[in-house]
């Protein structure tokens, strides 16, 4: 469920700059909570990670000391964790009452339900978005976010650093340019670009036929052009 709040500006009216979605720097500031009334009441200790006080992104549950971590902070436990301990190493300890043995199991749906209550703004909110989004609508909302575009320095388009990268060539920069404003000037400067992208392939096609050539007049002085006898002492 998507929540407008305010009113949404012009797109020229921000200087957007590129910014990294949720997903992208795997955390969710709880500065992007919005405290209206139910988000006061979901929003408790048991929401925030256990080790960097955010809001838990792609939570995982320890069994043994119940402590919620984001996916990315959680304790980390396989071979190397294995081998220090076999050499008498202090494993890392976690969560309440120094807890040494993170078991990962489902999280509590009572924290799935909480979580589901609160809003957050967009992580794009910089660029001009004005829509708050549930916890659960989040990763997708940032997917398909306009304002995670930046308009081209030139032609002002809207472009997109999300995969796959959408190519922008001078070409279309111009025929966006002429689109917006169809005059005379524009056409001509439309008319230059192709001519000067047609030279350029022209060039190039006539710098491999002379490489060509001259592979050619190489490989025949190899062949047929007699070199002077050394001399003997």
């Amino acid at each position: 469920m998507l929540v407008p709040r305010g009113f949404i500006m012009n797109d020229h009216e921000v200087e957007r700059i590129q910014l990294q979605s949720t997903v992208e720097i795997e955390t969710l500031s709880k500065h992007r909570v919005v405290l209206d009334q139910n988000s006061k009441m979901g929003l408790n200790d048991e929401l925030l990670c256990t080790e960097c006080r955010n809001v838990v992104w792609k939570p995982v549950y320890c069994k043994q000391c119940e402590c919620i971590f984001c996916y990315k902070c959680r304790p980390q436990i396989g071979f190397f964790s294995r081998v220090s301990t076999f050499f008498g190493v202090e494993r890392p300890r976690h969560g309440r009452n120094t807890c040494d043995n993170f078991e990962e199991v489902s999280v509590p749906t009572h924290i799935i339900a909480d979580l589901s209550k609160l809003l957050f703004r967009c992580a794009y909110e910089q660029n001009g978005c004005r829509m708050l989004i549930h916890y659960y609508d989040l990763e997708q909302h940032e997917k398909e976010c306009q304002f995670e575009n930046i308009p081209c320095q030139v032609c002002l388009l809207p472009l997109s650093k999300r995969r796959p990268f959408a190519k922008h060539s001078t070409h279309a920069c111009f025929q966006e340019m002429y689109r917006k404003n169809p005059s005379g000037i524009q056409q001509q400067f439309i008319i230059l670009l192709n001519a000067t992208e047609k030279a350029e392939a022209e060039n190039t096609c006539l710098k491999l036929v002379i490489d060509d050539l001259q592979n050619q007049i190489n490989n025949l002085d190899s062949k047929y052009v007699k070199k002077p006898p050394t001399k003997k002492d």
